[in-house]
């Protein structure tokens, strides 16, 4: 998804119901996206992982 909303002129936004998903499953997923909503504010993702590197992440946490 990264790679088509960066490829065509869009805005993106997903949301995440805070009360059906933890943390354990939130974290991983906020990773993916280059900005972020925190606090009313839209900033830079620090975590942000490029999608070739969120996949060997993700095979990462798997294991784990």
């Amino acid at each position: 998804m990264t790679r088509w909303v960066e490829a065509n002129p869009v805005v993106g936004l997903c949301l995440y119901d805070l009360d059906l998903f933890d943390g354990d499953v939130l974290v991983p997923m906020i990773k993916g996206h280059p900005t972020v909503w925190l606090d009313g504010a839209v900033i830079t993702n620090p975590y942000h992982l490029r999608p070739e590197k969120y996949d060997t992440a993700a095979d990462h946490l798997v294991g784990s």
